[in-house]
């Protein structure tokens, strides 16, 4: 998805945006920007091996793989990497299945996937602040949060998770023409605006009105 970074008006896909001089900020920014000034606080970006060592760092989580997750073998082949079914999965399997997309799978097969593993992951966190901040030390960590925010948002979110109260969902896109063979998108201001006044109204600026 692309969005416009801020830097020399350009527009670019928002995750490499992260590598850019003071990424995360400009990321926050960009973010913001893109969903009507929306208010955010802080950034968590949780790269693969962050989600791996995450997964480790709570002894490996319990997930239903649905489909078995390949990646091209040598001469042409494919090589399985996670076969299908319930199991026990250590970080770097976590994080390949949170990661992966099928040919011809919709955006949102991804997605499932990544909440699948995060859910295991809440499951397997301690329930006190100061425990996951523990865990949370010893981990390499790409954030504009402090442990202690970061903690206490772990723990929020686990609690929202485990009483159905929290939203995962894509933001609206359109496909836009490249050209080139790549799909590329970019997003609906139409749509994501509906869809920040409906989830996020009270985080918009106080003058901006909000959908009636």
């Amino acid at each position: 998805q692309d969005a416009a970074s801020g830097v020399e008006n350009i527009r670019q896909p928002f995750g490499q945006i992260f590598e850019l001089p003071g990424g995360a900020n400009v990321a926050k920014t960009a973010l913001s920007l893109d969903l009507n000034d929306v208010a955010i606080d802080g950034t968590w970006s949780l790269t693969t091996p962050n989600l791996a060592a995450l997964v480790n760092a709570v002894g490996g989580v319990k997930v239903n793989v649905d489909v078995d997750v390949e990646e091209p073998g040598a001469g042409g082949t494919t090589v399985v990497v996670v076969q299908s079914g319930e199991q026990e999965l250590d970080g770097a399997r976590a994080a390949e299945f949170a990661a992966y997309q099928a040919r011809n799978e919709p955006e949102a097969a991804e997605l499932n996937r990544f909440r699948t593993v995060m859910q295991a992951v809440f499951d397997s966190l301690p329930p006190k602040v100061a425990q996951v901040k523990s865990v949370l030390s010893h981990q390499r960590l790409t954030t504009t949060l402090s442990l202690s925010t970061l903690a206490q948002l772990l723990v929020d979110l686990a609690h929202d998770d485990a009483t159905n109260n929290l939203l995962a969902q894509l933001l609206p896109t359109g496909q836009i023409d490249n050209g080139t063979a790549t799909e590329s998108y970019r997003l609906d201001s139409v749509a994501a605006t509906a869809f920040v006044r409906q989830h996020f109204a009270a985080s918009l600026p106080r003058h901006r009105p909000t959908a009636r």
